[in-house]
């Protein structure tokens, strides 16, 4: 498992911003992540919070007593059991912390605010006015990224294992477009693992030059219009006959064909990354 990461959901209860935290709580928080939902009352609302908390917002109040309607009360809010309940599964089912915060001004301001203020790594705020088929494809949510590591979706984990044989020694060779990830070499049932950030657009890809005594191949090794559903964490056993990939530890199920170095798609791959 990675580093624990802290999301940002606003919320202001319209239907695009339950879709957004929806989707964030089955697409995005894992094990062990912080959830914030983030509120921001008009600047002229008047409730009994505002005077203690109006300039720099609510302190982060547990999810225990977000749930209470005696909260909603105070703070003006409302009391919405569609969001309380994907809070409760978020919570229980992946253990999230899940928190709540309130802020008083204008929404925009607050949201882009609450990055710094709150540590980060993303913001996931729903879409309005978008047909529904654009809301489909934008999945009801704009992302700001807050730091450069930082994953719009969870971090993809790919294991290369050298299964060649007796006596064979694997050089490989991994890339993408934007990233070169150097030459590796493995003696038999050597690994060599990496991860990643997939694009939330599903265009990563990754493919690796492989090369052992009496065979130079390469193969895709990720793709995301193939992997991006299977492989949260899979391996990839290197044989003379082609690359074997498994997904999530349930053994090696599937094999691919080796593409040679000499293919006009391996020179148009090289050129690009």
């Amino acid at each position: 498992m990675g580093k624990a990461r802290t999301f940002g959901v606003g919320m202001d209860y319209s239907p695009a911003s339950k879709a957004a935290l929806r989707w964030a709580a089955e697409n995005l928080i894992d094990e062990g992540d912080r959830v914030i939902l983030i509120q921001a009352q008009p600047p002229k609302a008047d409730h009994t919070r505002k005077q203690l908390f109006e300039d720099n917002g609510s302190p982060l109040v547990p999810l225990e007593e977000f749930r209470e309607i005696n909260y909603s009360k105070q703070y003006g809010l409302t009391h919405d059991p569609e969001v309380l309940d994907i809070l409760d599964t978020v919570s229980k089912t992946k253990g999230a912390k899940v928190v709540a915060k309130v802020y008083w001004g204008d929404p925009r301001e607050k949201l882009i605010d609450s990055v710094d203020d709150l540590k980060l790594d993303s913001l996931v705020i729903g879409s309005r006015g978008l047909g529904a088929i654009k809301r489909a494809l934008s999945v009801l949510f704009t992302l700001f990224t807050a730091m450069s590591d930082a994953c719009w979706t969870k971090r993809t984990y790919l294991t290369l294992t050298n299964d060649l044989g007796p006596g064979l020694q694997l050089s490989l060779h991994c890339k993408s477009g934007s990233v070169d990830l150097g030459q590796q070499h493995l003696s038999l049932q050597g690994s060599w693992s990496f991860d990643f950030c997939s694009s939330f657009w599903g265009v990563t890809s990754y493919f690796c030059n492989v090369v052992w005594n009496g065979g130079n191949k390469w193969f895709d090794v990720y793709t995301g219009k193939r992997d991006s559903f299977i492989c949260g964490e899979c391996g990839w056993s290197i044989r003379p006959t082609g690359p074997c990939r498994d997904h999530g530890g349930k053994g090696f199920e599937l094999m691919y064909n080796f593409l040679d170095v000499s293919d006009k798609l391996f020179s148009e791959r090289v050129l690009m990354s």
